[in-house]
């Protein structure tokens, strides 16, 4: 039976808080999603460490706020660019393609702001030490702009026409998803990995106590002691998230990926009369 034209939206406008849901399953039911969804879940680990927490390092060690508003300045135009870009690469057999290259440089960045935090000048910010951290932080961002641009497309190119809103909304949330939860075990096992003491002056009665954690090197502050670091967990942690990355992104990753981008647009479409 032919449809009448406009149909198709039509009932995708009626779907009810049900329907959705029910449609969202039968969507993570597809057997070439599942798989998709697992990289979706992982690809960003590698990625954290510096998203997260490299800034909160530099600031530290002695980088101002305003200095890294400087970056985000400079950093805006770059994103458009490569944005405007990353779109119009994304097209063709090799619709990931982007996504890969960008992959393996947001890495190198994350490797090389890592290496920015520990050789940070002790004498304090110098202008060409700036400029590398300048550098470093606008080739992470616009690696994280040409993933981000580059998956939605490839989102947006294999979505059911029928049902184009939801299938976006849930694939980009679970790509969003992917960036968050590791967030928490990451934070918690750079105060586990860090070894840090709080030192008092001679003659003081204070006892010397652990600082690894925010919490504790405040109160060190507060109580008039020094936090040594003896070893920092963000350094830990940054090493084993981008080893780890590197191990999924050439075990797991990028067969799946070269595999799923070349399948055709038929395999990723959802009936909503198809409900089982």
């Amino acid at each position: 039976e032919t449809r009448p034209a406009g149909q198709d939206a039509e009932q995708e406008a009626e779907y009810g808080l049900v329907e959705t849901y029910q449609t969202i399953w039968r969507i993570c039911k597809l057997p070439h999603m599942r798989l998709f969804i697992v990289v979706l879940f992982f690809a960003k680990i590698g990625f954290i460490p510096n998203d997260s927490i490299t800034k909160l390092k530099l600031i530290e060690h002695g980088l101002h706020k305003e200095d890294m508003a400087l970056a985000v300045l400079i950093d805006f135009p770059v994103q458009i660019f490569f944005g405007y870009y990353a779109a119009r690469w994304s097209q063709g057999e090799s619709k990931l393609r982007p996504w890969r290259i960008a992959f393996i440089l947001r890495l190198i960045c994350a490797a090389l702001s890592m290496l920015t935090v520990h050789y940070f000048p002790e004498t304090g910010l110098t202008t060409w030490y700036f400029c590398i951290i300048i550098i470093t932080k606008v080739s992470a961002s616009m690696a994280g702009t040409v993933q981000f641009v580059g998956m939605s497309a490839f989102i947006t190119q294999i979505a059911d026409p029928l049902i184009g809103g939801t299938y976006m909304t849930l694939l980009n949330t679970l790509s969003n998803f992917g960036g968050t939860w590791p967030v928490y075990f990451i934070m918690r096992a750079v105060d586990y990995f860090t070894s840090a003491t709080c030192l008092f002056p001679e003659g003081s009665e204070k006892a010397a106590y652990s600082c690894a954690a925010q919490e504790d090197r405040n109160r060190c502050v507060k109580d008039g002691g020094v936090c040594d670091v003896a070893w920092d967990g963000y350094y830990v942690m940054s090493t084993m998230c981008i080893a780890l990355a590197v191990t999924l992104y050439y075990g797991f990753i990028r067969p799946t990926v070269l595999k799923l981008e070349r399948l055709p647009d038929h395999v990723w479409r959802v009936s909503k009369d198809n409900r089982r």
